[in-house]
C-alpha cells in the first residue's frame, strides 16, 4: 500500500516541503536512471530472444529466464524510480544482494585463478558451452544494478521498511517461479543435432537405450528460475553446507529452507555491506 511504500514522512513533509535546485537535480537523475534501466531491460529481453532463434522452444525459455529476480529488479527498479517509490526499488536491491555480492566474489576469484575456477559457482554458467554469447553479454547487470539503484535513491533512507518488504519480494518471486516455471525444458533434436551437441558436451539427458532407436534424443535446458527447484547446481563442494536438498525434501520443506536462508544472508549483506556503504557515500549522517 502507498502508506507503506511512500511512507508517513513523505506525507508529513509534503505540506512544508520546498522544492530546491538539488531536488530537481535528484529527480532528473532518478528519471534518467529509470529510463536507462527500462531500456536495458527491453534490450536484454529482445536481444536474447533474437539471438536464440535456432530452436523455437529454446527461444521461448528466454521468457522464463527473464523472470529471474535479478532481471525483475531492472523492471521494478525503473517502475519504482518513475513513481518515486524508493522502498520498492531498494527492497529489490536487498532481495538480490546476496546473489550479486557473490558475483563479485566469483568474478574476482575467476580472474585471480587465471580464468580457471569460480570460488562459489553462482557465475559459472557464463562459461558453460551451451550458454549463448547473448546471455554472456547481457549478464553485466549483476555487477552494476545494486550500486546504480542505491545511487539513484540516494541511499537507504528507510532501511527497516526496505528490509521487511524485501522478504515479501523474495517469497512472491520464488513461490511464483516454483508454480509457473519448469525445472528444465526438454528440446527434441534430430540425430544430426544430437551429435552436434554431444561433441560440445551439451547433451544433458538422453532417452533410455531400452527405448526405440527411432525416437529423437532429448537435450534439456536448465532453468531452475529463482532457485525454486534446487540450489544452483554449480555451487562448489567447498560450500556444501549451503545445500538444502540433501534429503530430497518435499516442496514446502525445500522452499522453507531456501526462503529463510536467503533472507538471513540478505540481512547479513544489508547490515554489513549495503547500509554502511549507503550511509557513508550517500546519506552523510542525514538519516539514522
Amino acid at each position: 500500500h502507498d502508506y507503506f511504500l511512500l511512507l508517513p514522512p513523505y506525507y508529513l513533509d509534503q505540506s512544508i516541503k520546498t522544492v530546491t535546485k538539488n531536488d530537481k537535480e535528484n529527480e532528473s537523475k532518478q528519471i534518467q536512471i529509470a529510463n536507462f534501466m527500462f531500456i536495458y531491460f527491453v534490450i536484454l529481453l529482445g536481444y536474447r530472444i533474437a539471438t536464440n532463434n535456432s530452436n523455437r522452444k529454446v527461444q521461448k525459455t528466454i521468457l522464463y529466464e527473464n523472470t529471474w529476480l535479478c532481471n525483475t529488479t531492472l523492471f521494478m527498479g525503473a517502475l519504482g524510480l518513475w513513481t518515486d517509490r524508493h522502498v520498492v526499488v531498494l527492497s529489490h536491491v536487498v532481495a538480490v544482494s546476496i546473489d550479486q555480492v557473490l558475483w563479485y566474489v566469483d568474478l574476482t576469484g575467476w580472474v585471480l585463478s587465471g580464468f580457471q575456477k569460480f570460488p562459489i559457482g553462482v557465475a559459472k554458467y557464463i562459461t558453460w558451452p551451451q550458454t549463448s554469447w547473448a546471455t554472456r553479454i547481457t549478464c553485466t547487470h549483476h555487477v552494476w544494478t545494486i550500486p546504480l539503484l542505491i545511487y539513484a535513491c540516494n541511499g537507504f533512507q528507510y532501511p527497516i521498511h526496505t528490509y521487511i518488504l524485501s522478504g515479501f519480494v523474495i517469497v512472491i518471486n520464488v513461490c511464483t517461479s516454483r508454480w509457473l516455471t519448469p525445472f528444465t525444458v526438454h528440446v527434441i533434436h534430430n540425430e544430426d543435432e544430437v551429435n552436434h551437441y554431444k561433441k560440445k558436451d551439451l547433451v544433458q539427458n538422453t532417452v533410455s537405450s531400452q527405448q526405440s532407436q527411432s525416437q529423437s534424443q532429448l537435450v534439456y535446458k536448465y532453468l531452475n528460475v529463482n532457485l525454486s527447484h534446487e540450489l544452483w547446481k554449480d555451487i562448489t563442494s567447498s560450500f556444501s553446507i549451503l545445500q538444502i536438498k540433501y534429503d530430497n525434501p518435499g516442496t514446502a520443506v525445500y522452499l522453507f529452507r531456501l526462503l529463510w536462508r536467503w533472507q538471513l544472508f540478505n540481512g547479513v549483506v544489508f547490515v554489513v555491506v549495503l547500509h554502511p556503504l549507503s550511509k557513508y557515500f550517500f546519506l552523510n549522517g542525514a538519516y539514522e
